[in-house]
């Protein structure tokens, strides 16, 4: 149920983000999380929610589309509980494919599988 809500609530924020400002969109957010989600302040207090929303909040009018998201994925991460997500597959489009897979075998970095190429 949690997870029908909340993307239901990303639908809304994303399509109406076509029509208001980011900003309201958080605020809204925010607003409604209590009432989605009945255990959010579970694993923070209200007042610390509120400062990281203060602290997320600042210029998320001229954050772009990706920015964005992870600003709210940051906000509902404070739930700390896994069943509470954003999901965009569109979001991913924003990032680049680095060709390469890279391991740690002990202190150093090493290359471990790619294209010729790289």
């Amino acid at each position: 149920m949690k997870r029908i809500a909340l993307s239901i609530l990303f639908i809304f924020i994303y399509l109406s983000s076509l029509m208001a400002s980011r900003s309201s969109d958080f605020e809204y957010m925010k607003n409604t999380i209590a009432s989605l989600h009945k255990d959010f302040y579970n694993s923070v207090s209200k007042a610390d929610a509120d400062t990281k929303y203060n602290e997320l909040s600042r210029n998320v009018d001229e954050m772009d589309e990706a920015e964005f998201y992870f600003t709210l994925s940051s906000y509902l991460a404070l739930s700390h509980d896994s069943h509470t997500s954003l999901s965009s597959q569109d979001i991913w489009q924003h990032f680049l494919y680095i060709p390469i897979q890279l391991n740690f075998i002990g202190e150093k970095l090493y290359g471990v599988s790619g294209r010729a190429e790289y």
